[in-house]
């Protein structure tokens, strides 16, 4: 079985153009400046997935063969590939880096962080492997895959680990989307061959391969579910046995959808979908309970990628995907532009097409993520080459390929564009967001790469940056900071709870509904306070950084 990982973004491209311009077209808004951009580091990495929490921690996962570099600290795989996760400060210096790897081949798929700053990776393994803390991960066969979930505090300390078993060992699996949400639950979503195991539960599907989602303990890693999600058809000598991993996206009421490339057929009850070309994507949602509820498709004849999935307050989704040729989403037709386009759906709660756009031109554009502000603007990073529209407007690289940030409204409308670049290799690999809507790009440069007035440059064949976009900072009131929002995890809560790590060993105060102070707990060294004993109802918490720095959170105590 071949594993079909290798991201969108590896595939190089041509150019040689030397300015660089986006045009505004009526109705667009101007497009925020580089405040600050810093280069991280050498890299030689690959399949890298990203995420910002809550307090504007850039976390960060990656694949290696052999030796590479994370931000100045040299990492040596155990086997033939290891994984790893990074977490990088707001100002963007290398909070810690885990290495996550066997004498087998291990691969770190994807990354979900929580309210607290707690992180949770997965992938798959073949040999066993000690995590630290007393935490480890039980191989076998090491040249088959299994599953594999591990959560890493805020300090990066290994919590716990959960795994799929291999019964009989030849049977492959991997774990390839990873969400959570707000009341504590971990949804994980992976592709399987019969039978399938986690912990005494165990499932198949009649043409032995197909796609699980899974519901884990946030707390404890323990199995609260685990179903097939959908099957795929017999593999045939034409067709090939290929498997691409999974992504997951989730609503705030639990939903869940599969995100997946496929070439093999992939049923659904009594729908069975197949592919246009040598590649669609498909888009399935369940209901919080896991019922499948509905499936659509997009692609063309050639070669049609998804890379990531958000979805808004209400239900609806917006996808990032890639195209070769012309693609059709609905009842909607792409021509393809070039070699490669990138694309941005939504698709509404009861799964109709709400609309597309895309990124395109003679060479290869594409969109890595999709994440939403506040007010559930959706936004896109990822990269173009030579000329490019975006909308109705024009895009011109600085040189072989530049990173692209931009801004719609829920009506599709493109708010604004921003770009950087220079005569390398750029693409932006995620934008993400703080609690006070700070935007953050994580992503790639070579050579010397112009962010506005802002210029890297780097003699290494890839180096990592994180960039500011514009100044959202709250502004101050006669000389006082602005309290910073205080994530809470979890929320409810009846016994302990996490708070932001930066306040170990600071003192939080907890006021009732009518102001009045309630308790005041001092945070552990794992960044958690005690609500055990406190009276049902709702609570604001008010924190001191040692610099001086407010966060003021809510929590509702049962």
């Amino acid at each position: 079985m071949i594993k079909s990982f290798t991201p969108s973004f590896l595939i190089r491209t041509l150019g040689g153009i030397a300015s660089s311009l986006f045009s505004l077209t009526a109705g667009a808004q101007t497009a925020p400046a580089w405040s600050s951009v810093r280069a991280i580091g050498p890299t030689a990495t690959y399949g890298a997935v990203a995420t910002v929490d809550a307090f504007g921690n850039t976390y960060e996962t990656g694949n290696f063969d052999g030796t590479t570099t994370i931000a100045g600290t040299t990492l040596t795989s155990a086997g033939n590939t290891d994984g790893y996760l990074a977490k990088y400060t707001p100002a963007g210096a290398l909070a810690w880096v885990r290495q996550v790897g066997s004498p087998g081949s291990d691969y770190v798929s994807d990354v979900a962080v929580d309210a607290a700053g707690n992180a949770y990776v997965t992938g798959d393994f073949s040999g066993s492997m000690a995590l630290g803390n007393n935490v480890s991960l039980v191989g076998g066969n090491v040249t088959v895959s299994k599953v594999m979930v591990v959560r890493y505090s805020p300090q990066g300390t290994p919590e716990w680990a959960q795994q799929s078993r291999s019964t009989p060992p030849n049977n492959t699996a991997v774990g390839g989307g990873i969400k959570i949400d707000a009341a504590g639950t971990v949804y994980l979503t992976g592709y399987f061959n019969n039978p399938f195991t986690i912990e005494s539960t165990t499932i198949n599907v009649p043409n032995l391969a197909g796609v699980f989602l899974a519901r884990l303990s946030a707390a404890t890693g323990a199995l609260q579910s685990l179903l097939p999600a959908f099957q795929y058809a017999p593999f045939t000598s034409s067709v090939g046995v290929s498997y691409t991993y999974p992504k997951l996206a989730i609503s705030p009421t639990g939903d869940t959808y599969i995100l997946n490339t496929f070439t093999q057929s992939p049923i659904f009850g009594t729908t069975t979908l197949t592919s246009r070309g040598k590649g669609d994507v498909l888009v399935a949602k369940y209901s919080a309970q896991g019922t499948f509820e509905w499936v659509q498709q997009f692609g063309g004849v050639d070669e049609d990628l998804v890379n990531q999935g958000v979805v808004d307050a209400t239900g609806n989704l917006y996808v990032t995907a890639s195209f070769t040729g012309s693609a059709t989403f609905g009842s909607t037709t792409l021509a393809g532009a070039g070699n490669l386009d990138g694309s941005l759906v939504k698709y509404s709660p009861q799964g109709a097409l709400q609309w597309v756009q895309s990124v395109g031109g003679p060479a290869s554009d594409n969109l890595f993520s999709v994440s939403l502000d506040a007010a559930g603007n959706p936004y896109v990073a990822g990269y173009f080459a030579e000329v490019a529209r975006l909308g109705s407007g024009t895009l011109t690289s600085a040189g072989r390929q530049d990173i692209v940030a931009a801004a719609y409204t829920p009506q599709g409308q493109v708010r604004w564009v921003q770009q950087a670049g220079g005569p390398g290799l750029d693409y932006g690999l995620h934008l993400g967001f703080d609690a006070r809507d700070n935007a953050y790009l994580v992503g790639r440069f070579a050579n010397t790469c112009s962010f506005g007035s802002l210029t890297l440059s780097t003699t290494a064949t890839q180096e990592t940056f994180l960039a500011h976009l514009g100044n959202t900072v709250l502004a101050t009131q006669q000389g006082r900071p602005v309290a910073q929002a205080l994530p809470v995890y979890p929320n409810p809560a009846s016994d302990a709870v996490q708070v932001a790590d930066v306040l170990v060993g600071r003192s939080v105060q907890l006021l009732d509904a009518a102001g009045r102070a309630a308790r005041t707990e001092m945070v552990a060294p794992n960044a958690t306070i005690s609500v055990r004993g406190l009276p049902a109802g709702r609570y604001t918490l008010r924190a001191t950084t040692a610099d001086g720095s407010p966060y003021t959170g809510h929590l509702l105590v049962l």
